[in-house]
């Protein structure tokens, strides 16, 4: 796993967290800008099969490792925290759900971004996970 893969899944984790750590203020002004940033990752996930759009893994890497087939950072979680290989689908599914609900909630002044996020997340749910 390469240091950009590292930082990839600490800015993902971060944004995460970002509802849940910032204060009202800075959500209120910057919230709507950050779910629209996290919109458009959605959107690309959507366009890439589940994947980032921004993944540094060569071609050979994904397709000879088994770990990497559900993301970078069900990847890092297997690489670095142990977690079994049998359950990294249900990881990346609970971390799109959380990243998500992160980004419902930094949208909360924008209630048409808010149905843009939940309908594309349901999309991206439903093509991506259900048949992998």
């Amino acid at each position: 796993m390469k240091v950009e893969d590292i930082i990839h899944v600490g800015l993902y984790l971060f944004l995460i967290a970002v509802p849940y750590i910032s204060s009202k203020r800075f959500v209120k002004n910057y919230g709507t800008y950050i779910a629209a940033f996290m919109w458009i990752v959605i959107l690309g996930w959507f366009m890439n099969k589940g994947q980032c759009i921004l993944l540094s893994q060569s071609e050979e890497t994904k397709n000879t490792d088994p770990i990497y087939k559900y993301g970078t950072t069900s990847a890092f979680f297997a690489k670095y925290l142990n977690v079994d290989k049998k359950y990294l689908m249900h990881l990346s599914v609970i971390c799109e759900l959380l990243y998500i609900l992160s980004a419902y909630m930094l949208a909360r002044h924008s209630k048409l971004l808010q149905k843009f996020i939940i309908a594309s997340a349901l999309l991206n749910l439903y093509s991506n996970n259900i048949y992998a």
